[in-house]
């Protein structure tokens, strides 16, 4: 931010105290030897730069995937009421020709679903590869928690608790802060309400 001094990296400021160093057997002995530590420290940074700039572009890569993958999502729901509509509509005794409806959109709801599988398996790959080039990319670990939370999510709705530990698990390895974990584990409220009538209509009878 402006106004505040910027921060030296370590090992830069290493070799500034042995340049300046008051014994003179500590410092360099030659200027061509702090010009090489110079140098080292200039290719050093200009690698981590790199590093950092393609796992942006990894995490940009992974994102679009994840997005498509939730897209798929509402896409997948359209033609299973789709299968089902033509599935109502057609009997067994139908002669092959008449059952084409109803055979194409069961391939269509395939190939959305296998979209699907594919959009996740890129989408997990892109932001792996951003935390194998650059381990500390906290972009990366979140697109991962993000996209485990994703699925976690919908294996609840689908009360499938094999399928909820599993990607519980994956995202708690990539959950550095805990914010997802304390996000899933905050407790829930449930509020009822009570209303009292002023005649007998709703009272149970009661049979002699």
């Amino acid at each position: 931010p402006p106004g505040l001094p910027e921060i030296v990296p370590p090992d830069l400021d290493g070799i500034c105290l042995k340049a300046l160093a008051v014994r003179r057997e500590e410092r360099y002995r030659t200027a061509l030897e702090l010009h090489d530590e110079i140098q080292l420290f200039l290719e050093g940074v200009k690698e981590r730069e790199r590093k950092q700039r393609e796992a942006r572009e990894r995490v940009e890569a992974g994102r679009r995937w994840f997005a498509r993958y939730r897209e798929l999502r509402g896409e997948i729901e359209a033609q299973d009421k789709v299968v089902k509509e033509w599935g109502g509509k057609i009997k067994p005794h139908q002669p092959p020709e008449e059952k084409r409806p109803l055979w194409d959109a069961e391939a269509l709801l395939r190939a959305l679903r296998e979209d699907r599988i594919e959009a996740f398996a890129k989408a997990s790959a892109e932001l792996g590869q951003a935390l194998t080039v650059d381990a500390a990319s906290v972009e990366a670990s979140d697109g991962k928690c993000e996209l485990y939370l994703d699925r976690f999510l919908e294996a609840e709705g689908k009360r499938d608790r094999e399928e909820m530990l599993l990607n519980r698990k994956v995202l708690a390895t990539y959950d550095r802060e805990g914010k997802h974990a304390a996000r899933l584990d905050a407790p829930g409220k449930l509020t009822l309400r009570t209303f009292a009538y002023g005649c007998d209509c709703l009272r149970p009878v009661e049979h002699p």
